[in-house]
């Protein structure tokens, strides 16, 4: 599963942890507003890789909010029609929704691949029953602590974004080669 890598620096990529947008209290982004994002985002990576804001090498936590800093970038955005607040909220849910979607259909495979290794641990003569109790419990863990990643995003985001998955990764630049 690929996580944006902006989604990474904003501290929202993390296992285990509910994932959350920073700019909440909004309300769910519309159709059109997808379409605005898809069509602005790449002239807004170049407007920040050329004001040195470098979109997919800056690797410092929270780095989303340090590019989207200052009034230049808010005079940049208000020229394409968004306010900061609104294009935060949109990019964000974006890569959550994408988020989402990745755990969706990988937690099946994840979890056949798990009861697979267990049912490997149970079957395995070399083991004690005490090596397979201790295996097969770490193994649950694994699987417990898997079904414990959440994303919360409104159905009605998530809608909007499966069917054009693809593109929007393709657009936000997310390697899909490790899906």
């Amino acid at each position: 599963m690929t996580v944006p890598l902006f989604a990474q620096q904003s501290g929202m990529g993390g296992p285990g942890m509910g994932m959350q947008n920073p700019y909440q209290d909004q309300k769910p982004f519309t159709s059109q507003e997808l379409s605005r994002f898809m069509r602005d985002w790449p002239d807004v990576v170049k407007w920040l890789d050329s004001h040195g804001r470098n979109v997919s090498n800056n690797e410092n936590p929270g780095a989303l909010a340090n590019m989207f800093a200052g009034s230049d970038f808010v005079a940049y955005l208000n020229g394409k029609g968004w306010k900061l607040d609104r294009f935060g909220y949109v990019t964000v849910e974006v890569a959550l929704c994408l988020t989402a979607l990745a755990i969706q259909e990988h937690m099946p495979s994840t979890n056949s691949q798990i009861q697979d290794s267990i049912n490997q641990i149970q079957s395995n003569p070399n083991m004690t029953d005490a090596q397979k109790k201790s295996a097969i419990e770490q193994m649950k863990a694994v699987q417990s602590q898997m079904m414990g990643l959440s994303v919360n995003v409104p159905q009605s985001e998530l809608s909007l974004v499966k069917p054009k998955q693809d593109e929007l990764k393709k657009i936000l630049d997310i390697n899909t080669s490790q899906d």
